[in-house]
């Protein structure tokens, strides 16, 4: 059973969440001055230094990693099975 909301609450409570989000965000840069927090919220992004903004990126090659060795497959002991002839361990007849 679903809870029927009026188009004109959902676009209201919209825009009460993003007024309050603006609020917020100023509020946090006001307060906050170390960069590393600031981006760790959200709220800056990294400055790139001159050096690395003058030099284009060059892609990173990885090479694949070799695959792992085979195990070899060792085939179980064959379990032996008890003559009729021996006696049972605990002394009794069986």
């Amino acid at each position: 059973m679903a809870l029927e909301v009026p188009a004109d609450a959902t676009t209201r409570a919209g825009m009460d969440l993003a007024a309050w989000l603006a609020d917020w965000t100023e509020t946090a840069r006001t307060i906050i001055s170390r960069r590393d927090h600031l981006r760790l919220l959200g709220l800056s992004k990294r400055k790139r230094s001159s050096k690395a903004a003058a030099e284009p990126e060059q892609p990173t090659v990885v090479a694949p990693t070799p695959a792992p060795a085979p195990v070899p497959v060792i085939p179980p002991a064959p379990i032996a099975m008890p003559s009729e002839a021996a006696p049972a361990s605990n002394g009794y007849p069986v």
